[in-house]
């Protein structure tokens, strides 16, 4: 009897974590404790900045500076994709600084916690010519899955010229000669 009862609880240990995941065993944003929080200053231009939080029950919340605020909340896959990319950019080693900050110029920010880890980035105007290109490549990538979030017609979005310099971060160089 007392070998039944422990490789019953043998058993429910095992099971335990698939019963907390979502479907087909993928993470939700809670199990991974992603928490989220980004800003897109559009400086002295016509765009409109805008603030998002996500917290780690998967909602996210977007503030844009003409007042408006838009919800949303990711799914397990969503939630998985997200964490793919930020562990597959090695986010969490990214220098918290890229490009130079030049005043009332636009820059994004933003600050990633998944478990214990918690690390801030900041991309500046300009970042595309930074020296270290690939780290600034990772960074963008992580901004684009970022900004991928959410539809807000009246925020800033950058995605069209990241993904031109995902594609060619070469053309940026020589845009800005």
């Amino acid at each position: 009897m007392m070998r039944s009862l422990l490789l019953a609880a043998t058993c429910w240990q095992c099971l335990a974590p698939m019963a907390t995941a979502g479907p087909a065993g993928k993470a939700r944003c809670s199990d991974e404790e992603l928490q989220i929080h980004a800003r897109h200053d559009a400086g002295m231009g016509s765009h409109v900045g805008w603030r998002l939080t996500l917290e780690a029950t998967g909602i996210g919340t977007v503030e844009t500076d003409s007042g408006n605020e838009y919800h949303f909340r990711l799914s397990d896959d969503e939630c998985a994709e997200l964490v793919t990319v930020i562990q597959s950019t090695r986010f969490f080693d990214l220098k918290e600084s890229n490009g130079v900050p030049v005043v009332e110029s636009r820059y994004r920010d933003f600050e990633i916690s998944l478990g214990t880890r918690r690390h801030s980035v900041t991309l500046f105007e300009g970042a595309e010519l930074d020296v270290d290109r690939s780290a600034v490549r990772r960074a963008v990538r992580v901004w684009v899955a970022v900004r991928s979030l959410f539809n807000a017609p009246d925020a800033i979005d950058s995605r069209e010229k990241d993904r031109a310099f995902l594609r060619d971060p070469e053309r940026q160089e020589r845009q800005h000669e």
